[in-house]
């Protein structure tokens, strides 16, 4: 995601880290997408796989029990 304030073109933005579940519930199909996070490019280069296994892993759980 751009953030034309900073004025630093792509290096300048953020990343959205989404995750998508599909659910087949009494015969129909419900998709949704769910945040998980929002991060500024300069304050990290990376993010750590563990930490967003473990976001998705409790979005999981959430979803599953609505």
């Amino acid at each position: 995601m751009n953030i034309t304030s900073k004025n630093q073109g792509k290096s300048g933005g953020a990343r959205v880290i989404t995750h998508e579940i599909l659910l087949h519930i009494d015969q129909k199909d419900i998709n949704s997408v769910y945040f998980i996070s929002i991060y500024d490019k300069s304050e990290y280069d990376t993010v750590d796989i563990d930490t967003i296994k473990k976001y998705i892993k409790e979005v999981r759980n959430v979803a599953t029990q609505e």
